[in-house]
């Protein structure tokens, strides 16, 4: 463990069950369903872990999720129940492209692909 690195993320959920079932079916998040935590409900892409808390605001795009290809993200996002907020957008050749979208319950996030070196 670093100092200073991120350990756990929160996303606003009225209804955690419903937006896990998104990312676990867009990104393939593993959901963590504990009886015991009430509508608390725990996620992991792998490497980084959260929560969805009805408690906390919505996020507005300062988080980006990578991926390999934002247009089969963007895709799958409408497909589950989510909006694309901003199209692909090149940042630069030697960067990649950047994209936004809206979350079933109302998160924005941003995808980001990176150039492949």
């Amino acid at each position: 463990m670093a100092n200073g690195q991120i350990g756990w993320v929160e996303l606003h959920a009225d209804d955690g069950d419903a937006l896990g079932k998104f990312y676990e079916t867009v990104f393939d998040w593993k959901i963590d369903r504990d009886p015991t935590m009430g509508g608390y409900v725990m996620f992991s892409d792998g490497q980084l872990a959260g929560g969805f808390a009805e408690s906390m605001p919505k996020a507005a795009g300062h988080m980006y999720l990578l991926t390999e290809d934002i247009d089969q993200s963007l895709k799958a996002v409408e497909a589950a129940g989510g909006k694309t907020r901003k199209e692909k957008t090149l940042i630069s050749e030697e960067i990649g492209s950047w994209a936004q979208f809206e979350d079933p319950q109302g998160n924005v996030m941003g995808l980001f692909q990176q150039v492949s070196r």
